[in-house]
């Protein structure tokens, strides 16, 4: 009965941890973020892949003496780069992308750069960093 009771808490606690772990490294919760706007996108040379650079903003309201809001002014910009993949070509020949078909491949805190270049069809650069679209992630968390 004891054994069964350490087995059971060593499980749960290594189930947390690894929970935790995930959040901290893996996850990017987009809902911290105020307003996301586009801001390039390129489609791969076989037009299989849609790299879409997006950047995150966060505001903070500013008072003035009186406590009368002040305009909101942006205090952080992050980025990220969704990957589109798997697209739709219709009869009439035009693509549509959904959004069930995407996955994040790049997340920088802090950026000035928004930069895309496809090198081939498996790999792309953004804002100088290379990535294989298959098997890389670039997260500044894991840097």
């Amino acid at each position: 009965m004891k054994r069964t009771r350490i087995i059971i808490t060593s499980v749960l606690v290594v189930g947390v941890i690894a929970v935790s772990i995930y959040f901290l490294l893996f996850h990017v919760n987009l809902d911290q973020y105020d307003f996301h706007q586009t801001l390039t996108f390129e489609v791969s040379p076989n037009a299989q892949y849609k790299a879409e650079l997006i950047l995150l903003g966060k505001q903070e309201e500013r008072y003035d003496e009186e406590g009368n809001v002040i305009t909101n002014k942006n205090e952080s910009y992050d980025q990220y780069a969704r990957l589109w993949y798997d697209p739709e070509i219709t009869e009439d020949g035009s693509t549509i992308w959904h959004d069930k078909r995407t996955k994040i491949i790049y997340y920088e805190k802090n950026c000035t750069e928004d930069n895309i270049e496809w090198l081939n069809n498996d790999t792309i650069i953004i804002n100088d960093v290379t990535l294989n679209i298959h098997k890389d992630v670039y997260d500044y968390r894991r840097t």
